[in-house]
C-alpha cells in the first residue's frame, strides 16, 4: 500500500501521528486485558499528545514524544491504583492525624496498601499540602512512594505528586 501524505499541512501530519500512535497505545494495552492500565495510557497518550503539540514543534517529534510518555505516565497510574485505592487515599489525607497508617487490601487486584500522611502545611501558592508515604505490595514484592498531596483552596480534591 503506498500513502501519499504529499498536500498535507505538517500541522495536520502530526495531529495524525499522535492519532496513530495513541491507537496503538490504546490497542496494544487492550491485549493486555487490564482495563486500568489501557484507559490510563489511552488518557495519558491523548493527554501528553497535546501538550507536545502546544510546543510549537512543526515536525510532530514532541507531540510523539508526548504521547509515548503521556502513555507510559497513564498506564504506570491506572496499573496500581484503582478508584477505591484513591478513595481510600483521599480519606486518609482529610482524616488522619500526621503519623497515623491507614491499611487496606483491595479484594478485587489483591494489592496492599500502606498509607502515612505527614503534617499539613500551606504551600507558597496558598494550597493545602500533605507530605506522604505509601507503600504497595504486590505479589509480594514490596514498593514504596515518598510524594506530596496538595488540594487548591476551592477543591475538595487532592493531586498526588
Amino acid at each position: 500500500m503506498n500513502i501519499s501524505t504529499q498536500g498535507i499541512g505538517r500541522s495536520r501530519k502530526s495531529f495524525c501521528l499522535s492519532v496513530l500512535i495513541s491507537l496503538i497505545l490504546s490497542l496494544s494495552a487492550c491485549a493486555t486485558g487490564d482495563s486500568k492500565t489501557g484507559t490510563g495510557a489511552g488518557i495519558g497518550a491523548v493527554l501528553g499528545g497535546i501538550l507536545g503539540g502546544t510546543t510549537g514543534d512543526k515536525s510532530g517529534k514532541r507531540i510523539a514524544l508526548g504521547v509515548l510518555v503521556g502513555g507510559a505516565i497513564g498506564a504506570a497510574i491506572g496499573h496500581h491504583m484503582d478508584e477505591k485505592d484513591r478513595q481510600r487515599v483521599a480519606e486518609s489525607l482529610e482524616k488522619s492525624e500526621a503519623g497515623e497508617t491507614t491499611v487496606w487490601t483491595n479484594e478485587k487486584t489483591g494489592k496492599s496498601y500502606q498509607f502515612t500522611p505527614g503534617e499539613e502545611y500551606e504551600s507558597a501558592s496558598g494550597n493545602q499540602c500533605r507530605k506522604f508515604e505509601q507503600e504497595v505490595i504486590v505479589n509480594g514484592e514490596r514498593e514504596t512512594i515518598d510524594g506530596t498531596a496538595c488540594k487548591e483552596p476551592d477543591s475538595e480534591q487532592w493531586t498526588l505528586s
